[in-house]
């Protein structure tokens, strides 16, 4: 009985004191007064207590809190995207968008996966470390990216048990110490009308616990973890690493750096104050960190890593393979942001926001005005130039609801606009042409005698109007728009995967290969492209119908002039097919223009000398080769 009595109390005692353990571990700390301007969450009744650690505030880095479950799939499904995290640094480690898919409708394809973690720990969005001061001269740096932290809340669609449930948001925890850093997630729609919610908020919340001031010098936020490329035929770049900077009220500047600098170095920065985003791009996709605006202020720089594709992710994912073996090298995009100082159980919070669309302008300022101006099409200075064509095809494009007519109609509208300078090209041929014999006179009559013979030439060019360069004018005032044109059909957004003819140009934005060669001798394969060989084949019918000099200094350059379409085939050969489709719609059109002009007769020039009109002009020993006649 006495022993009964005895093992009660005992029993009594161990459940009593297990119990108040339990309920000192679940019982919240007092209230934090929060200094940033926006109103930080509700503290939430299950998140760690600080344990009786070390102050953060002193030199050494305090221990982390108890091991909290491992949570490694948690997924949140929205309308443009599926987002995958994981409570290792309560991160970001897949994230898919739903309205896009990696290959053309004519082929099996998956929806686009944007980021994906290529390499143990490879995961995004981030806190990777705080740097306190230095004590003595020695600093001390808290290490979070690679720690479990706990899960603390979750949307319900999540479906966790005993995990509280909320609307929109995922929280996160971690504990050093006097400082607590809750990591949340809020996909509550960015953009107001829903179409574009092409990522989403999120923010820090760091929170001093302790009876003394706490400082960070700086933080380290990681954002994209480099991204899958979109581009199955590598010609173009796979990956480009790029910070915007504000460089006053609204205006952002931008440095970017591509594949190749990853290649060779390890690290490297881009060190502008008032940071506004840092990422990566592919061909036609972007992943950026941005800081919410108010708060760029606080941002130091852009810093960019080297980060090696894991062997065993290729093996788990053999449809990525080829897309990786040229560049190996992705990199992890982060911000440098400036620390703070907290006074005792007080509170602040860094904002930002996580972008995962396209790469599209129009789509991105919807976003966010930081990213209003992210697609590069060419030089800055085209800019203008590639935006009014990208426009007018899209307006055709809504028309026809066909990118490959709305090609071929924009090819129309420039042949008509640039008519008038073809028109004026062409007469200044035939006059160059024409003028041949009244030049090889002037040259043997002046031969020794140079300043005479310049005078004369300039004298027969001013007499006939004939400008010697005013043939390559035309072609001179194209080159912008190639190059305008090349950025647009490379690199834009609205003419990826659109086809023109199922079965043969399926996807504008690549070549227009209809079959494959496999195993020949040198090249490996050989891809079958018919428009660069149609564009050749217009190109020697145009030259086949340009009249004939009998200058043998011309014919020779008419000769070099037809090895030129050869010279371009082999450059259009690989390019995008809506490129190529351009120039041979402006061959074909090239064609009839200067047959119309033939029959019409338009523009032929007469050739005067000294006012007595030359007739039949023939390149033969001076003065015995043309009539001159009134």
């Amino acid at each position: 009985m006495k022993g009964n009595f005895f093992t009660r109390m005992l029993l009594m005692l161990a459940i009593f004191m297990t119990a108040m353990y339990f309920m000192n571990m679940i019982t919240p700390p007092p209230a934090a007064t929060e200094t940033a301007t926006d109103q930080t969450p509700p503290t939430l009744t299950n998140a760690p207590a600080a344990p009786s650690a070390q102050s953060a505030s002193a030199n050494a880095a305090p221990p982390p809190a108890a091991a909290a479950t491992v949570y490694d799939h948690i997924v949140v499904r929205r309308d443009q995207f599926v987002a995958t995290f994981t409570t290792r640094g309560g991160a970001l480690k897949n994230y898919q968008l739903t309205q896009f898919f990696d290959r053309p409708a004519n082929e099996e394809r998956e929806p686009l996966t944007l980021i994906a973690e290529m390499a143990p720990e490879a995961t995004s969005l981030k806190l990777t470390r705080a740097v306190l001061p230095p004590v003595n001269g020695v600093g001390a740096v808290l290490e979070f990216g690679n720690d479990n932290w706990q899960l603390v809340a979750a949307p319900k669609d999540c479906g966790f048990d005993g995990i509280e449930a909320t609307d929109e948001q995922l929280i996160f925890a971690a504990v050093r110490g006097d400082l607590r850093v809750r990591h949340i997630y809020d996909f509550s729609p960015v953009v107001a009308d829903g179409k574009n919610n092409f990522g989403f908020r999120h923010w820090f919340v760091f929170e001093n616990l302790g009876d003394a001031p706490f400082r960070v010098n700086s933080l380290e936020i990681a954002g994209a973890a480099g991204i899958v490329p979109d581009d199955r035929d590598r010609n173009f770049g796979l990956l480009k690493a790029v910070s915007g900077y504000y460089t006053g009220k609204n205006s952002v500047s931008r440095e970017e750096n591509d594949n190749g600098d990853f290649a060779s170095k390890a690290e490297f920065s881009h060190p502008q104050p008032r940071t506004a985003w840092s990422g990566f791009t592919n061909r036609f996709f972007a992943s950026f960190l941005l800081v919410a605006p108010a708060q760029a202020e606080h941002t130091l720089a852009a810093k960019f890593t080297r980060l090696n594709v894991a062997e065993e992710f290729l093996a788990a994912h053999p449809r990525w393979q080829d897309l990786f073996r040229d560049h190996p090298q992705q990199g992890r995009a982060s911000l440098v942001v400036a620390g703070f100082s907290l006074p005792p159980r007080s509170a602040t919070k860094r904002e930002f926001l996580y972008y995962g669309g396209p790469l599209d302008d129009d789509i991105a300022a919807k976003f966010s005005p930081a990213i209003d101006d992210i697609a590069t099409f060419s030089w800055a200075f085209l800019k203008p130039i590639s935006n009014l064509l990208l426009f007018v095809l899209e307006y055709i494009a809504v028309v026809t609801r066909n990118y490959g007519w709305a090609i071929v109609l924009l090819t129309v509208a420039v042949k008509a606009t640039l008519h008038p300078l073809t028109r004026k090209s062409m007469k200044a041929q035939k006059g160059m042409q024409k003028i041949q014999p009244l030049l090889k006179e002037i040259k043997e009559k002046y031969k020794n005698n140079p300043q005479k013979q310049q005078q004369e030439t300039v004298r027969i060019f001013k007499e006939n109007g004939v400008n010697p360069v005013g043939g390559c004018l035309p072609i001179l005032l194209q080159m912008p728009i190639f190059f305008a044109l090349y950025g647009v059909f490379a690199r834009c957004f609205a003419v990826r995967q659109e086809a023109f003819i199922p079965g043969w140009i399926d996807d504008l934005s690549h070549p227009d290969t209809l079959y494959t060669v496999h195993n020949v001798p040198i090249l490996g394969a050989l891809n079958l492209n018919p428009l660069p060989l149609l564009y050749l084949a217009l190109q020697f019918i145009h030259m086949s119908m340009m009249p004939k000099s009998a200058d043998p200094q011309m014919q020779s350059q008419q000769r070099i002039m037809k090895l030129m379409p050869i010279a371009f085939v082999f450059i259009f050969y690989n390019m995008p097919s809506g490129l190529v489709l351009y120039f041979a719609v402006q061959s074909l059109l090239t064609i009839v223009e200067y047959l119309m002009m033939k029959v019409t007769k338009e523009d032929e020039p007469t050739i005067t000398d000294g006012g007595v009109k030359i007739v039949d002009a023939k390149v033969v020993p001076a003065g015995k080769g043309f009539k001159r006649g009134k």
